[in-house]
């Protein structure tokens, strides 16, 4: 009994008890995705960020991202199956929130252009960051925040609006990567398939570059569509190049067999390039830069007779990317594409006049934050965090002259070299005459 009204010690002889942490709970992301198998239908999703960022990654805050006619495809089934609920987008941009620790070259605060891989195969790691790290959804760029490896997050020029770098960074990058690697000189004559969005961005790198620049077309019916509708965009359509088409007597006359180059950046539901071939040069080139077509045609006996090469499409990397990215501020490049709000009312909004119009595109934002950012960075200059690596001075000079003092200091040290060239050869000829006097005595 006296045992057992004793007092328990106050302090215990045993290790000493850790107070328990209260769990933290997971990030939810807020999204717009495709929950069932059918049409390219939409509705608000939300997941919980279980897993750690890893050491390789970034985690954005989205502000912008945008819908193309690739979208449609791959939420119709196009593609082929892939895990749902699936998130569309393949590019946005937004604001770093969060870095791993294995991360160089990018902090949180910065804003920056990402790319989404198709979401299709795992293991291509090529043309975007993998979507498919969740084993529940297949991640996309419609949502509130997304998680992406550093390769593919580009740091932003402070001079390039947000609204105009979403939408530009796929489609843009790849056409700058393809023109780049073709290495065509100033002048070059270049012509350009397809219309809307994309045609109008590749209609401005081109330019930017110095290239001779028209849209070509396969029938007079796509002529006369073209020539109607323009880009949308009346600044824009002061400068639209001239439409060729390649069964116009006239335009064959003149035009055939003088270009150097066909970029494709249609995304009509079947593209025949066969009349078209015929206004490329022997040893000429076939650009898929940005093309949506699901089928594309073409006649192998004028590929074989004209030596042609046909360039599928991919991803920049990224030394071309913060090349592009630096032209695209330099020349003030700019889209032309419906703006909305990012909700899934207008999600689906979009899609439905994507399916009418392919070959536009539509920006999803969230407003008020890319306001927010556009004030409170409004007056500041420079480059982005690590947007001058990679960026050579080749890339902006064939876009614009803009190496001037690396071209002079080259010449300087041609200069240098010469008057020491100069000087050796004539010690070598005092040499020579004394070896002479020499030989005379």
């Amino acid at each position: 009994a006296a045992d057992k009204g004793a007092r328990r010690p106050a302090i215990s002889g045993g290790a000493p008890r850790r107070a328990k942490r209260a769990a933290v709970p997971s990030p939810v992301v807020h999204a717009v995705a495709k929950s069932q198998d059918g049409g390219p239908t939409l509705a608000d999703y939300s997941y919980a960020e279980v897993e750690p960022l890893g050491a390789d990654s970034v985690e954005v805050e989205v502000h912008a991202c945008v819908l193309n006619a690739g979208d449609v495809q791959q939420l119709r089934g196009d593609w082929g199956t892939c895990l749902l609920p699936l998130i569309p987008g393949r590019e946005a941009v937004g604001v770093v929130t969060k870095v791993g620790k294995a991360v160089k070259g990018i902090a949180p605060g910065d804003r920056v252009g990402v790319i989404l891989g198709t979401g299709m195969d795992s293991e291509d790691v090529e043309n975007g960051s993998d979507r498919n790290r969740l084993d529940f959804a297949t991640t996309g760029a419609a949502a509130h925040r997304i998680r992406v490896v550093s390769r593919w997050a580009f740091p932003l020029p402070l001079g390039i609006p947000t609204q105009h770098a979403a939408g530009a960074l796929s489609s843009g990058g790849a056409i700058w990567q393809q023109l780049k690697k073709a290495r065509l000189g100033k002048g070059s004559k270049v012509g350009i398939i397809g219309g809307g969005t994309a045609a109008g961005l590749a209609e401005q790198i081109t330019a930017a570059l110095g290239l001779e620049t028209h849209k070509v077309v396969g029938d007079a019916a796509a002529a006369a569509q073209h020539t109607a509708a323009g880009d949308g965009d009346a600044e824009l359509d002061r400068a639209e190049p001239e439409v060729l088409c390649a069964v116009d007597e006239d335009d064959l006359r003149l035009h055939a067999g003088s270009f150097d180059a066909l970029l494709c950046v249609s995304a009509c539901d079947a593209l025949n390039l066969t009349p078209i071939l015929r206004m490329l040069k022997r040893g000429g080139l076939v650009l898929l830069a940005a093309a949506h077509t699901p089928t594309v045609s073409l006649s192998p006996r004028l590929m074989h007779e004209r030596a042609l090469t046909l360039v599928g499409g991919g991803a920049p990397s990224k030394p071309d990317m913060l090349g592009f990215l630096a032209v695209l501020e330099a020349h003030g490049v700019k889209l032309a594409q419906t703006a909305l709000e990012l909700t899934a009312d207008n999600a689906v909004a979009a899609l439905q006049a994507l399916s009418e119009k392919p070959e536009e595109q539509v920006l999803l934002q969230r407003s008020s934050l890319r306001t927010k950012w556009a004030k409170a960075n409004k007056g500041k200059k420079g480059p982005a965090r690590g947007a001058a690596r990679g960026v050579s001075g080749a890339d902006l000079g064939s876009a614009g002259g803009l190496v001037a003092g690396g071209v002079s200091s080259m010449f300087g040290a041609l200069s240098r070299a010469a008057g020491e060239a100069k000087r050796a050869s004539s010690a070598m000829r005092e040499g020579l005459a004394s070896s002479m006097d020499g030989l005379v005595k």
